[in-house]
């Protein structure tokens, strides 16, 4: 009777071994994946465990977070143009991991795409509804004011925006008002973007990556 009782509890508890020694295999790492010839981080980088199929890609300040199994992970980074890199994660170290991807040394000849001019697909340039991305590119070739480019200015000239009448950045979207717009930087809350009587906005557009 006491031999059932002690086997009848080893099988009770040899469930909760399995899950216990599991869940200590299992772990979480983060880190941040940077572009190693000028340190800017990587947006969308994926971050890959080929052997449990686990992966993540870096957010907009190139950060990730992801969880791994195995003693001793390898963990895989890729990103479009760089050389993919493969790295052990140690088991027993808890520090972020800072990755650096070079980029590929193959360089391709100048690719030339031609389109029909008069086709509709090509009006066409994104299906999400409402958004306009700004490249950085764009901004410095527009006109500028004082020798300086600035992105107020520049979202002003933007299909269903209009600036106001009066002294100031006054943005009115899509027949809002201006007090109903919402701007962030890094997503930060910009209260007041504009200064000298609002001809010139807070911004520096150099610093800029993205603006949309």
């Amino acid at each position: 009777m006491v031999l059932s009782r002690i086997i009848l509890f080893i099988f009770l508890l040899f469930p909760s071994f399995l899950i216990v020694a599991q869940t200590a295999a299992t772990r979480t790492i983060n880190g941040t994946v940077y572009d190693d010839s000028n340190g800017e981080s990587l947006i969308g980088a994926l971050i890959s465990q080929k052997t449990t199929q686990s992966a993540a890609t870096t957010n907009a300040y190139g950060f990730f977070s992801m969880e791994v199994s195995g003693d001793n992970p390898v963990i895989e980074i890729s990103y479009l143009g760089y050389i993919t890199y493969k790295m052990m994660v140690d088991p027993n170290s808890t520090k972020a991991l800072n990755i650096r991807l070079s980029l590929e040394s193959n360089v391709m000849d100048e690719i030339v795409i031609t389109a029909d001019q008069h086709k509709a697909e090509e009006y066409v340039r994104s299906t999400t509804m409402g958004k306009v991305d700004i490249p950085i590119a764009v901004l410095e070739k527009l006109p500028v004011i004082f020798g300086e480019s600035d992105v107020m200015k520049v979202i002003q000239l933007m299909p269903g925006v209009q600036k106001g009448s009066g002294i100031g950045l006054g943005l009115y979207v899509r027949g809002g008002g201006n007090d109903e717009n919402l701007i962030l930087l890094d997503e930060a809350t910009v209260y007041n973007p504009g200064h000298l009587l609002g001809f010139l906005s807070v911004f520096n557009t150099p610093s800029l990556k993205s603006v949309d």
